[in-house]
């Protein structure tokens, strides 16, 4: 029985992010959006289904009209919700209020890609989206209760990798009450793979600033998620200080399924596309001879896929 429904309601954004995985803005047409009929129909799914989480995503959903009304119907159901956004919507307070009156059980997630404006928008490539953001988190903490999660979450690339240590020092004086700091890796599709020297820096590579933002997180004691970032990418000590070493949810969780949908398709699966998901990323076979091999974040599933020779050869 599927556990999550995940649902990417637009593909209009504001940002225009190197590294997208969607990568649809670069196209000369953008598929609609969900509609509000449609959602209905996908909330009623979810209820029937009896899944436990329900995720909101695009593009930008923040662009959605109705989205502080989905917001509520999910919350009228008992579902926990999960919001993926750039967070420029929300620095304005009104909309923060609007999108949270009324919620429960709810999670939202904001990417601040680097330690200043100057990284982030040289990511997202919009000028003042660093500014908006942050706005955009602070105003989050400040109507926040015991229903709001609230997470920063930090892709890393080419663009920002030498500077995690600066970015987590900043979010931990920003946001000292924000419930976990989660750091991910890339996927290796959509507008990745069009910019991919660009884009594209070794995991492997990059453990010893991987280390010291874990650390400066640790002191200010803001949980921390590896999202496919293999423990062996950072020192052992480093490792443990991560929420994932606590979990052990490799064997358990295997074959876990999630049902998906966005206007597209919609048309061709009306009751939503069946896809398997991972709870961790993959490893080789070789890697389950690692002690940690249950607690592993594991790979992203792209970067062991059609590229993984430009991958692994490709400029760290």
């Amino acid at each position: 029985m599927p556990k999550d429904v995940y649902v990417n309601l637009t593909y209009r954004c504001n940002n225009n992010c190197i590294f997208c995985a969607a990568g649809l803005q670069e196209r000369k047409r953008v598929p609609r959006d969900i509609t509000v009929c449609e959602f209905k129909h996908i909330l009623a799914r979810a209820i029937a289904e009896k899944v436990e989480t329900v995720t909101l995503n695009g593009g930008e959903p923040t662009l959605v009209e109705y989205l502080p009304e989905a917001i509520r119907e999910l919350s009228r159901t008992g579902l926990r919700t999960v919001l993926f956004t750039n967070g420029r919507s929300l620095s304005s307070l009104d909309y923060c209020r609007k999108l949270l009156y009324n919620s429960r059980n709810l999670e939202i997630q904001i990417p601040i890609h680097g330690p200043n404006g100057e990284v982030h928008d040289s990511l997202t490539r919009r000028a003042g989206s660093f500014r908006e953001a942050i706005s955009g988190v602070l105003n989050l903490l400040s109507v926040k209760n015991d229903d709001l999660s609230v997470v920063v979450k930090t892709v890393i690339c080419k663009g920002n990798a030498s500077c995690i240590h600066q970015t987590a020092e900043m979010v931990t004086e920003l946001f000292p009450s924000i419930n976990r700091f989660v750091v991910s890796s890339l996927i290796y599709q959509g507008k990745v793979l069009r910019h991919f020297d660009n884009c594209h820096v070794s995991i492997m590579h990059t453990g010893i600033a991987f280390d010291d933002a874990l650390e400066v997180c640790k002191h200010a004691n803001i949980p921390v998620v590896l999202e496919k970032i293999p423990a062996c990418a950072l020192r052992e000590g480093a490792f443990l200080n991560t929420i994932n070493a606590s979990q052990t949810k490799r064997r358990i969780e295997m074959g876990r399924t999630m049902i998906y949908f966005d206007a597209t398709t919609l048309r061709t699966f009306p009751m939503g596309m069946m896809i398997e998901t991972h709870p961790n990323g993959v490893l080789p076979e070789e890697c389950a001879e690692c002690k940690y091999y249950d607690n592993c974040p594991g790979f992203q599933e792209t970067y062991f896929g059609e590229y993984v020779t430009r991958i692994t050869e490709g400029s760290s």
